[in-house]
């Protein structure tokens, strides 16, 4: 996830958060791409995440 991160600013995007721990194994960043759109990185979908599975 943090080589994702850090790809997005290395490409003129920027990192907006840290990487978060949701749950072990569960992980999210947020970034900006050069466009200034937010992305939510997560190691995870959303159903995954949640379920805590």
């Amino acid at each position: 996830m943090t080589w994702l991160a850090n790809h997005i600013t290395a490409n003129g995007g920027r990192q907006r958060s840290k990487v978060w721990t949701l749950f072990p194994g569960r992980d999210v960043v947020y970034c900006e791409d050069p466009f200034r759109n937010i992305l939510e990185i997560s190691s995870a979908t959303f159903d995954q995440t949640w379920a805590n599975r």
